[in-house]
């Protein structure tokens, strides 16, 4: 085999290991812009407590449980689903905060008749204040004798 008259390599080959350096440099520069990326999106959205930014963070800090988190990640989705204005949608996620201190006291049937009625509050695409106020109703009727139930 004939050797090129730059390198060690026989003419042909592919480059060696100064192409996995630039393979592994580029994938490095996609980390570390992914992350910087993902920082300041928390950042920017840290400001306001409705959004996911501002749960992920509370989440880290230990702040709020990763059960929370993923409540308001489904209400989310089923008001985005059933079309509810986001203004109605900011409401409810605020009074979460207040019921997911119930959450641990209820038993699975009663987490699943709080969601059913969460969702059928949502079916007609509208969140109104009584129907926020029978939610949180729920949940503190439920939990109320602070003991977790089977």
């Amino acid at each position: 085999m004939k050797e090129s008259s730059g390198g060690s390599l026989p003419e042909g080959e592919p480059g060696g290991s100064r192409g996995c350096l630039v393979i592994v440099i580029m994938a490095a520069a996609v980390l570390v812009a992914a992350s910087l990326g993902f920082v300041i999106w928390v950042g920017i959205s840290a400001r306001d407590e409705t959004s996911m930014g501002y749960q992920i963070l509370n989440v880290v800090r230990g702040k709020a449980s990763a059960e929370d988190l993923v409540t308001r990640i489904i209400i989310r989705r089923l008001a985005e689903k059933a079309h509810v204005p986001p203004s109605e949608t900011a409401k409810l996620e605020r009074e979460i905060g207040t019921i997911s201190g119930d959450l641990p006291y209820l038993s699975e049937g009663e987490k699943h008749k709080l969601a059913m009625l969460i969702r059928e509050s949502m079916t007609d695409g509208r969140l109104t204040d009584a129907e926020i106020a029978q939610v949180k109703e729920y949940s503190y009727r439920s939990a109320r004798d602070k003991d977790a139930k089977p």
